[in-house]
This record gives C-alpha cells, structure tokens and sequence, in this order.
C-alpha cells in the first residue's frame, strides 16, 4: 500500500501479537503514533484495511479526532496512568474509554473509494468500475482477452476504462495521445491519431470509459508480428452514464474478427518485411506459423482470508516470471476477480505448484 512503509508494517505486527484489533479504537490505542502517522492512517482506510469496523467515509471526517484520542492515551501510558501496550484482554478493552465519531456529512461515492484503490494499490479489490458495465460490453465489443496476432489489420470494436494518457506533440506541431484502457480481465493501448485527438482529446482522461473502433496493429517498429498488441483508432465513444441507463440489452455477443489464413499471413508478413531489404539476398522459403494467443493463468481462491495460502502463492508465482497474466478468482461464489500486477510463465511446474496450495480444480491455464 502506498505509504504505508515497513515501519508501519512491524509496528502493525508487534500490536496484533496480542491478538486481533476489535475496533478501529482499539487500534488507535495499541499502535504507536509515532510510527504509524496520518498518511499511513489515510492510506489504510482509503484501502479498506478498517471496512470490517468502520465506514471509510466516517473513519476519513474523523481522522484528525482519533489520532488526537490515540496520542492523549500513549500519553498517559508513557507516564505510568495506564497500560496500554501491555496485556489487552478484552475485559480491558471494554473498560478504557472510546473516542466519539461523528457521522460524515457526505458519502464518498464507490467511484471515488475504488479510485484510492487503484491509486494505492495499483488495483481494485473491493469490485470494479466496470461490474455494471458487463451487459453492454459483452455485446457492443469484442473482449481485449481475445485479441491475438492472427487478426492483424482487422477492424473491431473494443472498450473500457480509461488507465492512462500520453499526448504528444508531432513534427507537424499536432496532438496524438496513446490511450491505455482496460476492461476485468486484460488492457491494450489505443493510438489516437491527430484528426481523432482533435474531436475526442479532451474527454479522454482516466477513469473515463469509452467505446473505440479501429484497426488491430500486431507489428513491431520492424513490421514483426508481436505480443503487444493495439488498436489504432478510427473513432472513439465516451460511454457516460446516460447511455449505459438507456442501454437496452439485446443478448448477441459481438464476434472476434475472422483470422487470416496462412497464405495471407504470409503475404502481410513479405510485405512488412521488404523494407528491411537493404541489398539482393537469394531467394528464401518461409514457413508461416501463426502464433498463438497467449494464455492467462485462473486461480481460484476459494477463501480469500486463508492469508497463509496467500502468501504462498504470490511466493511462488514470484518464482516463475513469464508474459501470461494471472487472474485471481476470490470466494466460493466466484463473483470478483483480480488481475495482478505481475505476470507468469504458466509452465507446468508452477500450476504443480498452485495445485498444491489450492488444490487440483483451483487452477485453469486458457
């Protein structure tokens, strides 16, 4: 968590050995203020770390009146009028005073708490932006997660939440922007060219979710095809809430853009080769293989607070560095998902690995 640095997290550890925090006053008088200060206070709450005792909205209009009750109690127990760090059964517990909270006079909205999320964690946990959006995107786009090499130069529709802009200047003295946008399960760049950047660059800005038809561009600076996918756009849509509400479901998912066969892969492969040709070269047979889409490792956490199984995991996916994204699936319901912020070889050594952290049916590589 952003701001919270090693020193909270020790701190944090050395309280909880005398058992788990009943409340968020029970924190506040076993964890030293002066380790653990108001950013890190800010960061833990914006992060859900106190959902379980306290609403984060009340926790943040308050923040200022806890850290004063905790530090007028460290007060006192550095001279000697109570014992706070030692022995806290919950008979005392019950028996030290609390700290009156005032209800915040404005809610912050679920976009706003899953801002922080992503802000200080680098992802969303406690749902996703897009969860109301499933309906519309399943039938107005084509998934990000089925896009391959094979329908390079194809034109289709993709979507999603906007996670980052770059504008540029161009020689011409033009603004272009490269987009990155990402809907639940994966991400791709877009790159909005002059004569669209000139309608639309305004209202691209994070967070904002849009709709954008283009061309797939499967190709390096060399012309190679590559793993890197994007999307050079022909037109982008913001999708505001307006239209999501007037959005009436239809039921046909958009198709994936037929693949190229071989013999026009080969001849899109010659042509984006030629211009490396710097002098004559014997004639030369190619074999054309198409290459495949590179899978995503599913991991199905079936009890997202076995912290122990947790943290195994993320050790041994550590182990395995590779280009396959690794999704995590949390709860028996199986009704949120997680895209970590690494990726994985997705070899048969670290599913063997998985397996035996979370069992046999608890990892899928597709």
């Amino acid at each position: 968590i952003k701001g919270v640095g090693t020193a909270v997290v020790e701190e944090i550890l050395r309280a909880r050995a005398d058992g788990k925090f009943v409340s968020v006053e029970d924190f506040a008088k076993r964890v030293s203020t002066s380790r653990v200060n108001k950013r890190a206070w800010d960061s833990l709450i914006k992060t859900g770390a106190f959902d379980t005792l306290a609403d984060r909205s009340n926790l943040l209009f308050n923040l200022e009146t806890i850290q004063a009750f905790a530090s007028k109690l460290q007060k006192e127990a550095l001279s000697g009028q109570t014992d706070l760090f030692g022995g806290l059964g919950s008979s005392a517990i019950l028996a030290q005073p609390s700290v009156a909270m005032l209800d915040a006079p404005v809610k912050h909205t679920d976009k706003e708490r899953l801002g922080w999320e992503r802000e200080l964690l680098g992802l969303y946990i406690s749902a996703h932006p897009l969860d109301n959006y499933d309906a519309y995107f399943n039938e107005q786009t084509v998934p990000m997660s089925e896009l391959s090499t094979d329908i390079d130069g194809k034109a289709l529709t993709v979507g999603g939440l906007i996670s980052s802009v770059r504008s540029i200047v161009t020689k011409s003295g033009s603004k272009m922007a490269f987009v990155k946008i990402e809907d639940k399960s994966s991400e791709i760049e877009i790159i909005v060219f002059p004569s669209i950047y000139e309608v639309v660059g305004g209202q691209l800005l994070q967070d904002a979710v849009i709709r954008v038809t283009g061309k797939v561009n499967a190709r390096d600076r060399d012309g190679n095809l590559s793993a890197d996918i994007k999307i050079i756009a022909d037109d982008v849509q913001i999708v505001d809430d307006l239209e999501l509400r007037n959005y009436e479901s239809h039921g046909n998912k958009m198709a994936k853009p037929k693949a190229h066969t071989a013999g026009v892969m080969a001849k899109r492969n010659s042509a984006a080769t030629k211009h490396q040709d710097v002098e004559k070269k014997p004639t030369v047979v190619y074999a054309v293989v198409e290459a495949e889409p590179i899978k995503k490792l599913f991991v199905h956490v079936k009890n997202p607070d076995d912290k122990e199984a947790l943290v195994k995991l993320k050790q041994v996916c550590g182990e395995y560095p590779g280009i396959s994204e690794i999704v995590l699936v949390l709860g028996a319901d199986k009704k949120s998902a997680i895209k970590m912020p690494f990726k994985v070889d997705g070899s048969d050594n670290l599913i063997g690995a998985l397996v035996k952290i979370l069992g046999e049916d608890a990892v899928v590589y597709k």
